[in-house]
């Protein structure tokens, strides 16, 4: 891990200290205190301005957060509950899913760097250092990423040693999950309030629509689908509704297919994976 991850993991609070595994009772209490602190912040701004429809919408935002932390975990489920007799249909399937989910992060961790985080800092100077640690815990995230579509297609071919390209994969999954279950709960914490506080609904729509400017169109038939999945329900026909045409057409065509995808790549661990809800950072 980078010297910004160890920071934030010595010198965070306890309830931002739970293990990805450690779901205990006073872990999900302490989560949970935490989460009602954020909405506290951010029903405090809205009461102050007095005008809760030009507040910015990030249901989006940390629903894609809440997402990464669910597909992190399941990851690493898949490749604990691996077998030589899955390679094939499954643990193909399995470094597929992990090949478009690794480009899903990149692409993320991009718009954030180049265009969202760049914006923030302008108007909120004192976010600067710890934008400065959360772009350090990128750094790190590509490095994973590097070896990552590789690593998960070795686990799948039988050219490869399973053994030890399982545990090879395994260990990039584990160390992804663990800076991001970290590194999430910081941003969702302190930097989404941020965006509450000193965006409007109107321009916080104006810097999504010059952050689309920054996706690449390869990956689209993975990334389209994931966002939509990673959306509550309720909120996904909004999501559809007023995306661009061309987002929207990519959804319906390939939206089955990265469903049964999923299907296959997690049938051994899907349901035992805890799943939360979408309402603040680090109860997602």
């Amino acid at each position: 891990m980078s010297s910004g991850s160890s920071r934030h993991g010595e010198n965070l609070p306890a309830a931002r200290r739970c293990t990805p595994r450690g779901f205990d009772s006073k872990c999900v209490a302490r989560r949970a205190t935490s989460a009602l602190q954020v909405r506290k912040r951010i029903v405090v701004h809205m009461n102050d301005t007095n005008d809760l429809h030009e507040l910015p919408d990030l249901t989006h935002y940390l629903a894609i957060h809440r997402q990464m932390r669910v597909d992190t975990r399941r990851i690493v489920a898949a490749l604990e509950a691996a077998v030589p007799g899955d390679r094939g249909r499954r643990l193909d399937a399995l470094a597929r899913w992990i090949t478009g989910f690794g480009h899903e992060l990149h692409v993320h961790h991009t718009i954030e760097d180049d265009v969202l985080f760049p914006d923030l800092v302008r108007r909120e100077p004192a976010a600067a250092s710890t934008l400065a640690d959360l772009a350090e815990d990128h750094d790190v995230v590509s490095s994973i990423l590097l070896e990552w579509s590789t690593a998960a297609t070795r686990v799948a071919h039988h050219a490869f040693a399973f053994e030890p390209a399982r545990r090879e994969m395994l260990a990039l999954a584990e160390q992804l999950r663990d800076l991001l279950a970290t590194h999430l709960d910081i941003e969702d914490d302190e930097i989404l309030p941020l965006f509450q506080q000193h965006y409007t609904s109107s321009s916080w729509e104006a810097l999504l629509q010059q952050a689309t400017k920054h996706i690449p169109k390869r990956g689209l038939t993975f990334s389209i689908p994931w966002n939509v999945e990673a959306m509550p329900e309720s909120s996904r026909d909004e999501l559809v509704r007023t995306a661009p045409k061309v987002l929207v057409m990519i959804h319906r065509l390939f939206g089955g297919r990265f469903r049964r995808l999923t299907a296959v790549a997690f049938a051994a661990v899907d349901g035992s994976v805890r799943r939360e809800p979408v309402g603040s950072g680090t109860a997602s």
